[in-house]
């Protein structure tokens, strides 16, 4: 199956844009990617609204069905904030292995960047937590 999602762009080239080859590094490059396609207040409320329901869901849902291959490249937010994976070529266990080690070693991808857009508002992390349990 195959759907094509406009108006997005993976985490890797959203930090590549706005801090260059240090970008997955700096905590702030999401949340200015939602800031920059949503200038209005109400609309940057919304977005970072979709970023948090979206994650969460992503977070339990990555970790239950058994998601690999998790990285930056497989990773996509729309410009309204929905947080998305792609390639699910490695799930229910059929992780990768490089020299004989597993490639994937937490249970669900969650970084300080995500974080980063969470902590904006307290409640936004409280209700995240909430939302994933």
């Amino acid at each position: 199956m195959l759907e094509i999602v406009g108006n997005s762009e993976t985490t890797a080239s959203i930090h590549k844009l706005y801090n260059k080859k240090f970008g997955c590094l700096i905590n702030r490059s999401i949340l200015k990617f939602i800031e920059d396609n949503n200038p209005d207040k109400e609309k940057k409320k919304k977005a970072i609204e979709n970023f948090k329901l979206s994650c969460a869901g992503y977070c339990v849902a990555t970790y239950i069905i058994g998601i690999g291959d998790r990285h930056s490249d497989n990773i996509m937010i729309t410009k309204e904030g929905h947080f998305f994976h792609i390639d699910f070529g490695h799930f229910l266990g059929n992780f990768k292995k490089k020299f004989g080690v597993n490639r994937e070693r937490s249970p669900f991808v969650f970084t300080k960047i995500m974080e980063y857009v969470l902590l904006q508002n307290e409640n936004d992390k409280n209700e995240f937590e909430e939302k994933c349990c």
